[in-house]
């Protein structure tokens, strides 16, 4: 196993990260390879945050449902009610854009209408964002992915929370399941053992990429979170425990449950999570990957068996490849 990550490592190039596996609640295997900034010798530990790209949206996910349950936020309520300040090209259609819809990528909008990084700058509030741009909508109920949606989201945990994303997503996930290095803040995870992020820019040159230059503020919801391979593991292994720090029981299973059918045979979406109906069980998961990492977690339930990688490349893809193996290797056969 440890091998076959050096070799992924070697052949993708990735200049380093870190693996592991949660069998029964508990650490199986965690590793860590190669270097934190290309063309130092600071080595990858189980303690350096890597920025988790998409894979953040499950955490945005889980803090938007436990304001719903604190009955400060509404599944089925228009959006245009919960952040007055956004609009949309079709007022009548824009009523039926809901937090339900926007967690499950079903609300009309389309992948990246305005996250490109030249539109948006560190500090941006919501606010000022959205009431520049006025959204336009596809149809509704039919899975698009979206970036979009989930900026959306953010802004409703922060005006619902009357907090800043980052200190609500603290105060309602990471810290109620014990990840006290993560963070949303950019700046903040530079002060930590960090990576910094390598791959190729909008104008093809190979690069390292420093959070400040990747966290423009308001895309924290989307793909801002960096965390360790250690707390990735921790959290996944609250995942199989159905994370009671975070929520009840009744808003977990329906978190997990098939809600949308996605354009993949035998994989939906629920809320902030991919579901997928495999051999072996349902399998939850969730990957992310941008200009300078990648990240992924593997869960199946029914196993109490989890996957997790994270490296500091761009659209790193031998992760497949690791999981396939982790599965043979712990479990005795691939879960899909």
């Amino acid at each position: 196993m440890v091998r076959a990550f050096e070799e992924s490592l070697e052949s993708s190039p990735a200049p380093g990260g870190a693996i592991g596996v949660v069998l029964d609640g508990k650490p199986a295997l965690m590793t860590a390879r190669g270097v934190r900034k290309l063309g130092t010798s600071a080595p990858v530990t189980t303690a350096t945050l890597f920025r988790l790209e998409s894979v953040t949206k499950t955490f945005t996910s889980l803090a938007a449902l436990s304001l719903v349950e604190q009955q400060v936020l509404d599944l089925d309520a228009p959006m245009a009610d919960l952040i007055p300040w956004v609009s949309f090209s079709d007022g009548a259609a824009g009523r039926g854009v809901t937090l339900r819809r926007l967690l499950t990528h079903t609300a009309g909008l389309s992948r990246n209408q305005i996250l490109k990084l030249r539109d948006v700058r560190r500090g941006h509030e919501y606010q000022d964002l959205f009431s520049k741009n006025v959204l336009s909508l596809g149809p509704i109920d039919r899975f698009e992915y979206s970036n979009t949606g989930y900026l959306l989201v953010g802004a409703a945990i922060e005006r619902a929370s009357k907090t800043p994303f980052d200190e609500a997503l603290r105060a309602l996930v990471t810290k109620p399941v014990g990840m006290v290095s993560a963070t949303t803040d950019g700046a903040v995870a530079l002060t930590r053992e960090h990576a910094d992020g390598f791959g190729v820019d909008e104008g093809g040159r190979e690069r390292s990429f420093d959070p400040p230059y990747l966290d423009p503020y308001v895309q924290r919801p989307v793909g801002g979170l960096h965390a360790s391979v250690d707390e990735l593991c921790l959290f996944t292994s609250r995942l199989l425990g159905r994370v009671p720090e975070v929520l009840r029981s009744e808003t977990f299973e329906d978190m997990m449950n098939k809600h949308t059918s996605t354009n993949e045979r035998d994989v939906w979406y629920g809320y902030g999570v991919y579901r997928i109906d495999s051999p072996q069980g349902p399998v939850w998961t969730h990957t992310g990957a941008g200009l300078g990492s990648t990240a992924c977690f593997v869960c199946a339930p029914r196993k109490r068996f989890a996957f997790v990688a994270i490296t500091n490349a761009g659209r790193y893809r031998g992760w497949r490849d690791l999981r396939r193996v982790a599965e043979e290797a712990f479990l005795g056969a691939a879960l899909f």
